[in-house]
């Protein structure tokens, strides 16, 4: 992702946080920590909302939103 993200380039990165070891996916849970390893020295990130909404039968499902700025 790096190769054709100009310094400058915003992408808004969304998804469900949940244990897969409940459910697997799709959609595929990932994780906060995840997403921070991904992008470490790539691009700085923003949390824009965080949401507890549970589904798939699960009791916790986190709905993450991150603004992400590529160095």
């Amino acid at each position: 992702m790096q190769k054709w993200a100009k310094t400058g380039t915003k992408l808004l990165l969304h998804g469900p946080e949940y244990d897969q070891t409940l459910k697997e996916g799709p959609p595929f849970s990932v994780s906060y920590a995840q997403m921070k390893e991904l992008y470490e020295g790539v691009a700085d990130h923003e949390m824009l909302e965080s949401i507890d909404n549970p589904s798939f039968g699960l009791d916790k499902t986190l709905y993450q939103a991150f603004l992400m700025t590529f160095h």
